[in-house]
């Protein structure tokens, strides 16, 4: 069996998984998740941190983004450019519009400069404790992570933490994991 059709099954698995959760008790570990990250000593004082948008049953963002601009962090979240994805400053929550495919975009395109940007909140089906991820499939946030120097987050329920993925060279891996139990220090 190839590691992409591992992958493949890994990320069938644990969509399935989390779409099956009662979205009550998401809202819940979401909050927790939340209060984990904002409560990050990485997190202080002010920083540009990008986030993304929650779609269906990832990770709830959307508290997160306007506690952050009410603390005075910049606060940026991607949109995507046919095969790429760039990113653009949010100042409010009603900044943001949804697509054709039903993902939350921010309706302001000003390309932000990557180079800029201290902490990447990252969402993900599946990731282990090493912080390899597995995330949609498309490799949007890969090969936007590729040559970041930002602090890499993912955010996850405790059940899409598994012991091993066996990552590829394009794989990006995260610096840190939040659920709603704990938090990973992946390089430790």
């Amino acid at each position: 069996m190839s590691i992409i059709s591992e992958k493949d099954i890994l990320r069938k698995k644990y969509r399935e998984l989390r779409q099956s959760q009662d979205p009550v008790e998401l809202y819940r570990k979401s909050n927790e998740i939340i209060t984990k990250l904002v409560g990050l000593s990485e997190t202080k004082g002010p920083k540009t941190i990008m986030l993304y948008l929650s779609y269906g049953s990832e990770v709830m963002t959307f508290d997160v983004v306007s506690l952050a601009i009410q603390t005075g962090m910049r606060v940026v979240s991607p949109y995507l450019v046919g095969k790429d994805m760039e990113v653009s400053e949010l100042h409010d929550l009603s900044e943001m519009k949804n697509t054709e495919y039903g993902i939350i975009e921010p309706m302001n395109r000003e390309p932000f400069d990557k180079d800029k940007i201290d902490i990447i909140v990252v969402p993900c089906v599946v990731v282990d404790v090493k912080g390899n991820r597995i995330g949609s499939g498309l490799g949007y946030y890969d090969r936007y992570l590729k040559d970041s120097k930002a602090l890499k987050i993912a955010l996850a329920y405790d059940f899409q933490v598994v012991d091993k993925i066996e990552p590829t060279e394009e794989d990006i891996p995260m610096d840190i994991i939040i659920t709603e139990k704990r938090i990973i220090r992946c390089k430790e």
